[in-house]
Formats: structure tokens, sequence, C-alpha cells
């Protein structure tokens, strides 16, 4: 390919990259406009999170932006003027956001009032199916028997707290639930009593396996806990 041939080719492939890079301008740019003066796009999670304020109390959990993200929540201390909030749903909210003169805001109060345009999206949030408690039922596709001495495993998952509370069907054990998606969950380091029963093989293999998880999936009062590579590892049934 001679030189002339070269500078066709670059200037083709700099003219397609403007143009890609023009649309998602346009894009952003005709979102933009959408919004009348002082309106936000807002999102408000299906659980709210403890907070304190003047004194501790619960608060929506909210992000800004027209694109959901899993991990960027963050606690709104202030209120929502003509929003019901119903919980286990994921809502997407037009907002108008307002700055209040000094003399109009009351001690402690937020400075900016929010006002319900309208609810552009209200989606039952699936992964509230894990709140509950399992019973275990199976260890790498195996189902478990129970013997004298030890009970069976359960966990109980807490998605208002983002806790992981249960037994190993020997001791008591808990941690948090560091990361949580649609069909991804993770755990931070877990933690429990000491006792020893006998025999221990079904609470070891337990705690081996529940060390591993990283993925889940629900089907019907089924759950289970996978590894990255989607094999079981810990299969339960919800406890009525």
């Amino acid at each position: 390919m001679n030189l002339s041939k070269l500078m066709v080719s670059f200037m083709l492939v700099m003219v397609s990259a403007c143009s890609l890079l023009e649309t998602s301008d346009n894009q952003a740019i005709e979102q933009q406009a959408l919004l009348a003066e002082n309106e936000v796009l807002y999102w408000v999670n299906s659980l709210r999170a403890d907070c304190v304020g003047i004194t501790p109390m619960s608060c929506l959990q909210v992000q800004e932006g027209d694109v959901l993200k899993q991990d960027a929540w963050q606690l709104f201390y202030s209120s929502i003027e003509g929003f019901s909030y119903e919980a286990g749903y994921i809502y997407k909210l037009l907002l108008q956001k307002e700055s209040l003169p000094l003399e109009q805001v009351p001690a402690d109060a937020s400075a900016i009032k929010y006002t319900l345009v309208s609810v552009l999206e209200k989606t039952i949030d699936a992964k509230l199916r894990l709140n509950d408690i399992w019973a275990l039922e199976g260890i790498q596709s195996e189902a478990i028997t129970l013997v004298d001495g030890v009970q069976r495993p359960r966990l109980e998952i807490q998605l208002r707290d983002m806790r992981l509370v249960g037994s190993d069907g020997c001791n008591r054990l808990f941690s948090s639930i560091n990361y949580l998606d649609d069909d991804k969950i993770t755990f931070g380091p877990i933690g429990g009593t000491r006792m020893f029963c006998h025999p221990m093989d079904i609470p070891d293999r337990f705690n081996q396996q529940l060390n591993k998880v990283t993925n889940y999936a629900i089907e019907g009062l089924t759950l289970r806990l996978l590894d990255s590579a989607g094999e079981e590892l810990l299969k339960f049934r919800k406890v009525d």
C-alpha cells in the first residue's frame, strides 16, 4: 500500500471516530435537553439503610444520573415531596431540585428541596428473593445425610444490613455481604463460634464451600450458591 492510500485510510478512520464521538455527545446533549431547568434523574434502591441524623434512623439509598450502577448507592438524608416509597422496588424518578434560601431552612434540615415530577420506572427487585432463611440440602451436588450431634446448616440473608448469619450445623457464623447483583454475591471474612461437634464432616465441608461462593441462582424455593465457573457449591431450600 502506497503513502497516498495510507493517508486516505487514516483520514477515514479519523472521520469515523469523530462521528462516533459526535453521536455520543449528541445523545448526552439530547438527554440533557429533555430535562427542564432544575430537573434531575434519581434512582431509589429497593431497601432503606440505617443512617444517623439527629438520632438513628433509616434512609433511602439513591444515585443520580440516567444510568443505574450496581455499587454507586448513597444515603439520602432528605425527603422527596410527593413520592410514596414502597420497599422491594427500584425506582427511576424525575425530580425537581431547588435550593432554598437559608432563612427558610429549619435547623439540621437540607438546604435543597426535592419534589417528584414523575415516576419513570418502578421495577421489582429480584434480588430480594434472597432475603430469607435457607436450609442446606446438598454440598457439591450431593444430598447431605445428617447424623446425631449435627444440625442442618442454614443461612439467613439480611439484605437490609447486607449481612449473613446462620449455622454450619455446629457453630454460629456471620459475615458481611460485600457485593450483590442479579446473579453475583460475595461475602466478607466469615467469623463464628468455635465449638467442636462430632462428627465435623458436614460443618467443615460447608465452610470450605461457603468461602468459594461468587455467584447464585434461585429457582422457586431453591437457592444454589455457585463458584465463578457456575458449578454448584451449596444447595438450599427456603424455610417456611
